[in-house]
């Protein structure tokens, strides 16, 4: 039994893993994706694969990344789409101990299904503490008034971000669904990178063809980063303003984000909306430094 790196020569037999996964939205050719990106981190393969008897039997994918934290460079590893064939079921762990090896990242995993999350806290992983908020721009008349708001684009983008939210917008500009927003209020500005995401009432889920016809209608922005948050809330508890906001979103209805960048004092409307799979991480002192960039719901669209 070997773990090593996955290689582009790998790419065919671990297809033939991920495809069990049943992700029917998910083609060879969005899986392909995952073995293209890189973001110039001192890692650069897609994942670790598992041979016994010269099969390829197993796979764990990774995303690396490093990013700027109050002036030090800080590495990540994103790990996703963790399978093994049935007949090596403990070769699994010999594929996430190689990950865990990496001491000097903060390891993180945002769509383990149950199985493997209670394999991830039995390792001491730390849970992501969060909820999910759906905030419709119908608010009140307070908060900020005067703000600029300008989609984010290669036109403007240098002259708009810092050099840190400059890289962020430059590793993501590319991914479907990708949106950019920039803000700014008096002598204070927030960089926000949302993905679309679609979104149907639940009063529709009951009709199947009211469903299918607005389902690429109706979105909502799910914010994954955003740098001021007190600034964005300010403006956003304001009605014409967070319309504009969601204008510039694509016409979204609403947005999506977890209250953990919801600033203790605003006074948004929201409401809760269920979360997707639990968050988690290791080699990181708290959650302040997680966000869901430099992930499979970039790479991947999820």
């Amino acid at each position: 039994m070997t773990v090593r790196e996955a290689t582009q020569l790998d790419f065919e037999a671990v297809y033939k893993l991920l495809a069990r996964l049943n992700n029917t939205s998910l083609s060879k050719t969005d899986w392909k994706k995952i073995t293209e990106v890189n973001f110039n981190a001192a890692h650069n393969h897609y994942g670790y694969v598992l041979e016994v008897d010269n099969k390829l039997l197993g796979f764990i994918g990774t995303i690396f990344s490093e990013r700027l934290v109050n002036g030090e460079v800080k590495k990540f590893c994103n790990t996703h789409s963790w399978i093994v064939d049935p007949s090596v079921k403990m070769g699994g762990m010999a594929l996430l101990l190689k990950v865990l090896r990496l001491k000097d990242h903060v390891i993180t995993n945002f769509t383990a299904s149950e199985g493997p999350f209670k394999i991830f806290k039995s390792l001491k992983f730390n849970e992501v503490a969060y909820k999910n908020y759906k905030i419709l721009p119908v608010q009140g008349a307070k908060g900020l008034v005067k703000f600029e708001i300008e989609k984010v684009t290669d036109k403007n983008a240098v002259k708009l971000l810092s050099p840190q939210d400059l890289k962020l917008y430059n590793d993501h500009r590319d991914f479907k669904n990708a949106q950019f927003l920039y803000l700014k209020a008096d002598n204070l500005d927030c960089f926000i990178i949302s993905k679309k995401r679609s979104y149907v009432p639940n009063v529709f889920n009951k009709v199947s063809v009211l469903k299918k016809s607005i389902q690429n209608r109706l979105t909502l922005a799910e914010i994954h980063y955003i740098s001021n948050p007190d600034v964005f809330f300010k403006s956003y508890s304001n009605t014409s303003n967070a319309l504009k906001i969601c204008r510039k979103l694509g016409w979204s209805i609403g947005i999506l984000i977890a209250d953990r960048f919801i600033p203790e004092d605003s006074t948004v409307k929201k409401k809760y909306y269920p979360r997707k799979r639990p968050y988690v991480y290791r080699h990181a002192e708290n959650d302040e430094l997680i966000d869901t960039l430099y992930s499979e719901f970039f790479i991947l669209n999820f």
